[in-house]
């Protein structure tokens, strides 16, 4: 049976995190940034302290308490060993806005992060064009504690798909759409588990320069639906 289980995003701005369970397969929509919580405690010069790791983010509940979803350099500064597989099978991502994508930086490194190409294009321009915090790593990481500045980062695993293409994560099938939103490269995913049928739309608006796409991914989303219930 297919089961939900909402880590963020319900009755607050930004957060969405939400894990999807199908047999044996585990995934997550989204891992985004709990901003109404967050600004309860920091603001712009008052962050996380990054020599603790993510005791702060933990303790504030702004990640979930789950240890076996985060990367085994941030365990390790917590006493504590990475689980001999991942806890996930994968991330399917929506868009690059830190409401929806920010806590990846986190996230256990063996997870794959799939994403249109222009979102993980985005990911990679933050990094390399912005200031590096333990906050920001999305596309790559450097293990902390940051002992050398000049360590090379490691890369996530970004698996970009073509929109028009169905793909398999265990049990799930999964079709991508590309809708229109304030940012480039914005997906709504429809899964196909085990016994139930879940659309995840992420940010979606019906108006914009792409307003033509989102509505023909709808049709093709009713469409696809109207498949499976035959």
């Amino acid at each position: 049976m297919v089961t939900i289980t909402f880590w963020g995003g319900i009755n607050e701005i930004g957060g969405n995190c939400f894990l999807v369970e199908d047999k044996d397969t585990r995934l997550l929509l989204d891992f985004g940034k709990r901003y109404s919580i967050y600004q309860k405690y920091f603001e712009e010069y008052l962050k996380p302290r990054t020599a603790t790791g993510i005791i702060d983010v933990l303790a504030l509940g702004l990640i979930p308490k789950r240890l076996e979803l985060y990367r085994s350099d941030l365990l390790a500064m917590i006493g504590k060993k990475p689980s001999a597989e991942p806890f996930i099978d994968a991330v399917l991502l929506s868009h690059i806005h830190y409401d929806h994508s920010a806590n990846i930086s986190f996230l256990d490194e063996r997870v794959p992060i799939y994403s249109s190409e222009i979102t993980a294009l985005y990911a990679k321009a933050l990094i390399e064009s912005g200031r590096r915090s333990i906050e920001t790593e999305i596309y790559n990481f450097k293990r902390r504690p940051l002992v050398n500045p000049k360590d090379s980062p490691i890369n996530r695993q970004f698996k970009c798909f073509d929109s028009d293409a169905p793909f398999e994560i265990g049990s799930i099938k999964v079709y991508p759409f590309a809708v229109d939103h304030s940012v480039a490269g914005a997906t709504a995913y429809l899964l196909e588990c085990s016994d139930a049928s879940i659309l995840y739309t992420g940010d979606i608006r019906f108006h914009g320069p792409l307003e033509s796409q989102t509505q023909q991914s709808i049709d093709r989303i009713a469409d696809q639906v109207t498949h499976v219930e035959h």
